[in-house]
C-alpha cells in the first residue's frame, strides 16, 4: 500500500478525517434526514431536497404549498408547478461538507501522514494495512 492510497490511515487516528469519511459514506442519509427535518419544520409534506448540476442542492416546493414557505428560504428558480429554494442550513450542511469532503479527505489524509513515512511504513502504527 502506498501512503496516498485511500483507507491507509486507520479510523480513529484523526477526528477530522473520520468526519469526512462519514460524510462521504453517509451523504444520502444526511440529505434524507435534512429533508425530513424540513418537512416537519415547515409542515410541507411534498418538500423535496434534490440536486442538479446548475444549482447544486435545492429545496423544491409545489405551488399549492408556497404560502407555507419559511422566510429564511431564498428563491432560486420558478418552474411551472413548483419553486426551488435554498436555505442557510442547507448551504452550510450540504455544500460545505458533501461537495468538498472528497478533496478535504485527501488533504486531511496527507496532513495526517508523518513526514518521511514512505521508508518507515511498516513500522508505523497509524497505517491500517501494509
Amino acid at each position: 500500500a502506498m501512503p496516498n492510497d485511500p483507507g491507509v490511515i486507520r479510523a480513529g487516528f484523526n477526528a477530522d478525517l473520520d468526519e469526512l469519511r462519514d460524510i462521504l459514506k453517509h451523504g444520502r442519509q444526511t440529505i434524507a434526514a435534512m429533508e425530513e427535518r424540513e418537512r416537519k419544520r415547515t409542515g410541507i409534506a411534498s418538500l423535496k431536497i434534490r440536486y442538479n448540476q446548475v444549482f447544486g442542492y435545492y429545496i423544491e416546493i409545489s405551488k399549492p404549498n408556497l404560502p407555507l414557505v419559511p422566510s429564511d428560504y431564498e428563491r432560486k428558480q420558478t418552474l411551472v408547478n413548483a419553486e426551488r429554494f435554498t436555505s442557510r442550513e442547507q448551504r452550510r450542511t450540504v455544500r460545505s461538507k458533501s461537495s468538498g469532503a472528497s478533496t478535504a479527505k485527501s488533504a486531511s489524509q496527507s496532513r495526517a501522514r508523518p513526514a518521511g513515512c514512505e521508508g518507515r511504513l511498516r513500522q508505523s502504527r497509524i497505517w491500517t494495512y501494509l
